[in-house]
This record gives C-alpha cells, sequence and structure tokens, in this order.
C-alpha cells in the first residue's frame, strides 16, 4: 500500500473516531500532495505522485510547521506553537526514520577530507545525492559545517 493510500486511509479513521487535529492535520498535507500533483501535470509530467515525491511533501510540511512552531515560541504564544508540534508530530508519525547522525558523518567524511568552507556547495550537492531522503537537508547542513571548520 503506498504512503498517500495510508494517510487517506488514516483520515478517514480520524474523521470515524473524531479525532479532529489529526484529520486536519492528514487533509493539509493531502491537499498539499493534489497541489504538488496539478503542479506536476501542468509542467506535462505523470499526474500520479511517486513515493519520493510524498514523501518530499511530507518532509515540507513538518518543515513548515517547525518554523512556524519556532516563530510562534519566540512571539510568546506557546498555545500556538504547541499545535504546530502536534501537527508536526502527527506528519512525522509517517515519514521513513532519518539516519543517525554517525551515518551522516560517514558519509561526509570523505567528501569534507582535504575541503574547507569554499567547498561547501559541492560537498552538499553530493552528499544529498547520497543520502537523499534518509535525512533533511537542515542536519545534513549542519554537521558539514560542523566538519568544515
Amino acid at each position: 500500500m503506498s504512503l498517500k493510500t495510508t494517510l487517506e486511509d488514516d483520515a478517514r479513521q480520524a474523521l470515524k473516531q473524531s479525532q479532529q487535529i489529526v484529520l486536519d492535520t492528514l487533509r493539509m498535507a493531502l491537499a498539499s500532495m493534489r497541489n504538488r500533483e496539478i503542479e506536476k501535470r501542468g509542467k506535462g509530467g505523470e499526474e500520479v505522485l511517486t513515493e519520493e515525491e510524498v514523501v518530499a511533501v511530507l518532509r515540507s510540511e513538518a518543515k513548515k510547521r517547525r518554523d512556524a512552531a519556532d516563530a510562534y515560541y519566540k512571539a510568546k504564544r506557546p498555545e500556538l506553537a504547541a499545535k504546530e508540534d502536534t501537527e508536526r508530530a502527527i506528519i512525522e508519525c509517517y515519514l521513513p526514520k532519518e539516519l543517525p547522525d554517525e551515518e551522516i558523518k560517514k558519509i561526509l567524511q570523505p567528501l569534507t577530507a582535504g575541503s574547507s568552507m569554499k567547498d561547501f556547495g559541492r560537498i552538499m550537492s553530493l552528499a544529498m545525492k547520497i543520502i537523499a531522503d534518509r535525512a533533511s537537508g537542515d542536519r545534513v547542513s549542519a554537521i558539514a559545517k560542523k566538519m568544515l571548520g
């Protein structure tokens, strides 16, 4: 069963069980996927999203929630931040587990050997091709910066 189908099934279950926050979060994620499908269709591509594209949409949605929660915490609005954190947690339940920092360091080690911060863009490009959807770009970037200096 595809990840998108799982999300749709879980949204139906949340509706039946009156779990409003879960239902709203899954509906937002599914709407983002539909928008991506429409965008893809407009570019002449296939209408159906691949599993990698579905995961990318979910990662994007989780990042939006994380950024919004940070903004709410800074604005001293913990009740709104808590809502965003809850939505992010729901979305992250559907994402594959990310690589631990040690694994990312092992992948970055040969790429950063003998390099400086001037090579950061090249290193990140190569690293993200290897890592793909197994870790967020933010985490990889932070680890790479530490390793480079």
